[in-house]
């Protein structure tokens, strides 16, 4: 049995963030004018409801509890803050 590789986090050229893990789009972005972080989710169910499939988070370490696949995004964007290659 062979392992399945783990989602990675990518940073977009507008600033976001993306990830795609067991059929979910995923795209995050900071708004600076809420000082939120807005989490845009594309998968079957919104397709098939027509929701909005947008969450708004005050941190990262909530984004991170309400998605697995996210976590170590606070991580993510401290190295990114700091110019370092992630």
């Amino acid at each position: 049995m062979t392992k399945k590789a783990a989602a990675v986090i990518t940073l977009q050229n507008d600033g976001s963030y993306y990830l795609e893990a067991r059929g979910n789009k995923m795209t995050l972005r900071y708004h600076s004018k809420w000082d939120q972080w807005e989490m845009f989710c594309d998968n079957a169910s919104r397709q098939a409801w027509s929701g909005p499939g947008i969450k708004m988070f005050n941190s990262l370490k909530e984004v991170e509890k309400k998605y697995k696949t996210w976590a170590g995004i606070c991580a993510v964007v401290a190295l990114n803050e700091t110019g370092m290659a992630h």
